[in-house]
């Protein structure tokens, strides 16, 4: 309650705020500050690298590319959800190739190697284990189709860096990454589920596996989608929001006034 009210605060006496997506805005405006003093921005990320990776990878444009690939990658801990998407594998058809391979590292690293053999998917599913900053364009874009299935998270990076490398993106609705406008839109540049529906992520993901021009759709229009998030476009909204701040506050001069 504290932090809230500092937060309260601190955004009342602010010149304005940039927001970097939809629930990003409406956490401005709960918090107090004027909608009209908030500005559009974006999560930056290195989108040139990790398209560089997407044109430099010989499966991408290929609809009927087998097996399909599920990625995660992030921390292994419970808020990240992997477990679900573990569950949500188990569901899928065995009678299909696909594969999932998970990167990163953590400290539920065992209890989830130890639920893949209790699920039956030690021939599906791979931990690949931490990877260094340099090797994770090329590995999110030998992905098909990448989870980020958080129970909390907000503007994640993995997301624009996979859609960036061509992947297809799969969040849950606590990701705080998508709407109308915002990076993911369902069905557009990608698919939401409900966080904690194991059988909806499921779902999701067999329509993928079935619908292989869907797959590649949602690959073509999240790397397109993602462009706006590069560097310069975050410098080109801060200058922007500075600019309009700036002006707003101007004092205006009576020129009957001698000075």
């Amino acid at each position: 309650m504290l932090r809230s009210m500092v937060l309260r605060a601190l955004l009342h006496f602010s010149e304005g705020a940039i927001s970097t997506g939809t629930f990003n805005r409406e956490f401005y405006i709960r918090h107090g500050i004027d909608p009209r003093r908030i500005y559009s921005g974006v999560c930056p990320a290195d989108t040139e690298t990790f398209g560089n990776a997407r044109i430099d990878s010989s499966s991408v444009g290929s609809p009927t590319a087998q097996p399909l690939r599920i990625g995660f990658a992030g921390k292994l801990v419970a808020r990240k959800g992997v477990d679900e998407l573990l569950h949500a594998t188990a569901l899928l058809p065995r009678n299909c190739d696909w594969s999932v391979i998970v990167v990163g590292d953590g400290p539920q690293m065992p209890e989830l190697q130890a639920l893949v053999a209790q699920l039956n998917l030690d021939d599906r599913v791979t931990f690949y284990g931490f990877a260094n900053t340099t090797e994770m364009p090329k590995l999110l874009a030998g992905f098909d189709v990448v989870v980020v299935p958080s129970r909390l998270d907000m503007r994640t990076l993995i997301t624009i860096e996979a859609m960036a490398a061509g992947a297809a993106i799969v969040v849950s609705d606590a990701t705080a990454v998508w709407g109308p406008g915002d990076l993911v839109e369902h069905e557009v540049t990608g698919l939401v589920y409900p966080s904690g529906d194991v059988s909806a992520l499921s779902s999701e993901l067999r329509r993928l596996i079935a619908d292989r021009a869907l797959l590649m759709r949602l690959r073509r229009c999240g790397a397109e989608r993602v462009t706006a998030y590069g560097p310069d476009a975050f410098a080109r909204t801060v200058a922007s929001a500075v600019r309009l701040a700036s002006q707003s506050h101007a004092p205006t001069v009576d020129i009957g006034r001698k000075l």
